[in-house]
């Protein structure tokens, strides 16, 4: 998980996001980005869909730096 944390910092400079993760989100996207599926059971407003906006960038951030 320690990988994703430094994936999703990079991603939060590169494209200037200024948000603060809750620990459940971070959860959330190292799942997926394990391959695992994930149902988010969370309350309205917690910000769910914020963890698959960084999912992609993530993605795309990982495939640049092998490249």
């Amino acid at each position: 998980m320690a990988a994703y944390v430094n994936a999703i910092e990079r991603v939060k400079e590169k494209y200037g996001l200024n948000v603060t993760l809750k620990p459940q989100q971070t959860d959330i996207i190292s799942y997926l980005l394990d391959g695992c599926d994930v149902f988010g059971l969370l309350p309205t407003g917690f910000g769910k869909s914020m963890t698959y906006i960084f999912v992609p960038l993530i993605l795309d951030e990982c495939f640049l730096l092998r490249n």
